[in-house]
């Protein structure tokens, strides 16, 4: 899927996926890398889960997936196309 935005005058570029999506609904993928490069410890990883469920909730998105790895987290979030 391809998406060009004609939202500005000027033509900004595309946002492209082969994630999909779910509904009326955009799956995007967002990586978090730990500023440390050391894993994120357990409060960090409750904090990011619980920071992301709130925004996410403000904007009608829901956060699908949230993989934490070495000194990484890799989300999968679902977000309205309008």
């Amino acid at each position: 899927m391809l998406l060009e935005n004609k939202m500005k005058v000027e033509n900004i570029g595309m946002i492209s996926t082969g994630l999909g999506g779910k509904g009326n609904k955009l799956r995007c993928f967002i990586i978090l890398i730990s500023k440390t490069r050391k894993p994120f410890s357990d409060t960090q990883k409750k904090i990011i889960k619980q920071e992301y469920d709130i925004v996410c909730k403000k904007l009608n998105s829901e956060v699908e997936k949230i993989d934490f790895q070495n000194d990484y987290a890799a989300l999968t979030i679902l977000t309205p196309m309008d």
